[in-house]
């Protein structure tokens, strides 16, 4: 993936459909606001809570295939100028991580030795804040790296800090998980036809199911997902 320089781009508004998740997402972020105010006693109770809705229909999920992939990374790097968005789009497309813990990487994460990333924390919404939290299952996996990422990863460490995020926003913070949906991969979806309807989840079942076609147990798949 060869970077180009940055470039000036605006979200696409013009979709202002709400998805399945959208209505749970409104309660949720209601319900820490009206949790905030009861700490401060502005209100007396969460008019929020214990609200009921309605499950999302399950829908077909997407794969894409490894030409697919490369293509998603290359125009995502193309479009930001950035190489840690190419690698991000890798990460989660060929090693399952889940948004929040592959933004969460810490240079000292990266195992070159042992080609292992090890994958403990993840970015989690706090009433409105992003704040580091252990991941999903409270546990630290060893997640396997392919030998063609490997160099991809390894030239974002090199010359860093053990400290420093692994994949770095232009003025070298972290990554953040709401401008990096709607700047880049709501941008590339719009733009690219076999994208259309890929949600950055999708990416984890890609994940998945080349790991399976290239023979892994099903097991250690869960694991590497880290189910």
């Amino acid at each position: 993936m060869a970077g180009t320089a940055p470039v000036d781009f605006v979200p696409n508004h013009a979709d202002k459909s709400i998805g399945p998740s959208g209505p749970r997402h409104v309660v949720q972020h209601a319900s820490g606001v009206y949790s905030y105010a009861i700490e401060h006693g502005w209100v007396a109770r969460n008019p929020a809570s214990g609200v009921t809705l309605q499950k999302p229909l399950k829908t077909k999920q997407k794969y894409l295939t490894i030409p697919e992939v490369e293509i998603l990374a290359r125009g995502a790097e193309t479009l930001t100028g950035n190489r840690s968005h190419g690698a991000l789009m890798l990460l989660l497309a060929y090693c399952g991580l889940r948004i929040g813990e592959a933004m969460a990487l810490l240079v000292s994460d990266l195992d070159p030795t042992a080609r292992r990333l090890s994958v403990a924390k993840a970015w989690a919404d706090h009433h409105g804040t992003q704040t580091i939290d252990t991941s999903k299952n409270h546990k630290t996996r060893r997640v396997p790296i392919h030998g063609f990422l490997l160099p991809v990863l390894v030239a974002l460490a090199d010359r860093c800090d053990p400290g420093d995020y692994l994949l770095r926003a232009a003025r070298g913070g972290p990554l953040a998980s709401h401008n990096w949906r709607a700047r880049v991969f709501a941008k590339l979806r719009d733009e690219t036809p076999f994208l259309a309807g890929l949600t950055p989840h999708d990416l984890r079942h890609t994940a998945a199911s080349t790991a399976i076609a290239a023979g892994a147990d099903v097991l250690v798949v869960q694991t590497m997902l880290g189910h």
